[in-house]
């Protein structure tokens, strides 16, 4: 007969054992969208030389894949790691009114974005929208098609002038932010980085039942991430779309020519509209652009930013900073296109 002593034994060392097991996750992903909020907000600092222009280059605000990055280790995708220096999961701030103007020194890219399943909710039982470390986060990026817009502020101008990106891709409203998922606790039996890409195949595929074929199809679409039409998808979840970098814009400081922040503002994205840049020329020309004048040359309503390229790539930071508004507007006739 055992004695209670031993069974007690018996019973503390089986219970040791199981503590020290470690901890599989719940298999089962929770494909919930919460849709009641439609736009978050991505800060990047211009003291990273990123601009929107590079961004949709690169097909959207993404960890940059080298061969020595530490976006590569496993430890990246962990959802909550704070002791990796380079994380592939992008917070996405709720709220941006309530930043004092300090916060964005000398110059802030805020990228205005509509939620999607690849951002997921924190962990937490009573989030609170001040706290950053609350907020969401994006697994691997966010996608340039569900950029709604962009705007540039500093300490010096707060104000947000938010340009309208011509990109959008309306059909990123049919989807919502993703409830947070139990894989992602550093738990899990796989290697954060298999979690992660099982998740996207997962959410896309057959295994999401939230969504119907149909919706699992544009989703597949938006995300770029089919694994039946391409069975060796794999991460880098944001991969670049081979769109010129228009950086010639970004290069000079236009600050100085006293011109309407929304005017500045499009220069320096890379990405000014046809008609900011009409706006711009007839402002400093003699011959305004306008449609259907014999005089205007063809190109230049075709493709009427050309000149400001022009001005841009062949004139120095420093003569464009220091030329007068005169001055500036005789640079504009002297140049030739560039398209």
């Amino acid at each position: 007969m055992v004695s209670k002593r031993c069974f007690s034994l018996a019973f503390l060392a089986l219970t040791t054992c199981l503590s020290l097991r470690p901890v599989k996750a719940d298999s089962h992903l929770n494909w919930q969208m919460n849709k009641g909020q439609a736009f978050g907000y991505v800060l990047v600092s211009a003291a990273t030389h990123t601009y929107p222009g590079y961004f949709k280059s690169q097909g959207g605000i993404g960890i940059n894949f080298e061969a020595s990055s530490p976006a590569l280790t496993s430890a990246s995708w962990l959802f909550n790691n704070w002791a990796q220096w380079e994380s592939n999961w992008i917070t996405v701030h709720t709220d941006v009114e309530s930043f004092p103007d300090f916060s964005w020194r000398s110059g802030t890219w805020i990228y205005k974005v509509q939620l999607s399943p690849q951002i997921v909710a924190q962990q937490t039982r009573w989030p609170q929208p001040s706290r950053a470390e609350d907020d969401p986060k994006a697994m691997g990026g966010i996608y340039w098609t569900q950029i709604y817009a962009f705007t540039l502020v500093s300490d010096t101008h707060p104000k947000k002038v938010w340009q309208p990106n011509e990109d959008f891709d309306a059909r990123w409203y049919e989807y919502g932010i993703t409830v947070s998922q139990h894989h992602f606790s550093g738990h899990q039996a796989s290697s954060a980085r298999q979690v992660a890409k099982q998740f996207i195949t997962d959410l896309t595929g057959p295994a999401n039942t939230a969504l119907a074929a149909e919706e699992r199809k544009v989703l597949a679409q938006l995300m770029d991430w089919d694994v039946e039409a391409e069975p060796q998808r794999d991460l880098p979840l944001i991969r670049p779309k081979g769109v010129p970098v228009v950086d010639m814009f970004s290069n000079c400081d236009w600050s100085k020519l006293g011109w309407p922040r929304n005017l500045q503002m499009a220069l320096y994205s890379g990405l000014p509209r046809d008609e900011q840049c009409i706006e711009l020329r007839n402002a400093y020309t003699r011959y305004p652009v306008v449609r259907n004048d014999p005089v205007v040359r063809s190109d230049d309503y075709k493709n009427p930013c050309a000149i400001l390229k022009a001005v841009a790539l062949e004139s120095t930071i420093p003569d464009v900073v220091n030329t007068s508004n005169r001055e500036f507007a005789e640079l504009l006739q002297s140049k030739k296109p560039v398209v």
